[in-house]
């Protein structure tokens, strides 16, 4: 099958467009794994992870990727890594290996991009 680019839905590009998430400082970070354990410090960096990865997923670009990959996966194709976007690398990327099933039929049911696979598109 060749590759069929993901559409966002109307909702979906409002809902990205809404989306934002501000980065704190490290030491804020800092502050707060410290008041969670007990006054260490150690092993802030963690916790400086989620917040990134928090910020990464409040992108368009890992939006994009995350469907892209859902829709790959489900389309069969291969994984491929097409962007050198850090935030659409990981949507992909989780889109394509988490959760294949719990989504799947929501999807084919709701989403135009995956009427294809014998939905009504909520009809």
């Amino acid at each position: 099958m060749d590759k069929q680019i993901y559409k966002p839905t109307e909702k979906q590009v409002k809902k990205w467009d809404a989306m934002s998430f501000t980065m704190p400082v490290d030491e804020d970070i800092k502050a707060e794994f410290a008041r969670a354990h007990h006054g260490k410090t150690a092993g802030w960096g963690m916790l400086k992870s989620t917040y990134a990865t928090s910020a990464l997923a409040a992108s368009p670009e890992y939006q994009q990727g995350l469907w892209q990959g859902k829709l790959d996966r489900c389309n069969g194709l291969d994984y491929s890594e097409e962007r050198a976007e850090k935030p659409y690398n990981l949507g992909y990327y989780r889109g394509y290996s988490e959760n294949i099933y719990g989504y799947l039929a929501d999807c084919i049911r709701t989403n135009p991009n995956f009427t294809h696979l014998g939905g009504n598109n909520g009809k």
